[in-house]
């Protein structure tokens, strides 16, 4: 069972593939390899890198590239 709505619930599994896809990359990905991997949108991609960053939960490396926190 999820606790609470619909879009909560939906952001979390994308916030959960994007780490995923991160943390399984050989080096660091731009928002357009990660959306060609996950299949989203580039703009959802880039919006969601935008969260991942500000929460500290990526880093992102000069010039649109992006890998986990460690």
């Amino acid at each position: 069972s999820i606790i609470g709505d619909a879009h909560e619930a939906r952001e979390s599994a994308e916030r959960t593939a994007v780490k995923a896809v991160l943390r399984e990359a050989d080096g660091p990905l731009s928002p357009k390899e990660i959306s060609d991997i996950t299949g989203k949108e580039v703009g959802g991609i880039r919006i969601m890198l935008k969260r991942l960053t500000d929460a500290g939960e990526i880093i992102r490396l000069g010039r649109g590239k992006y890998e986990i926190s460690e």
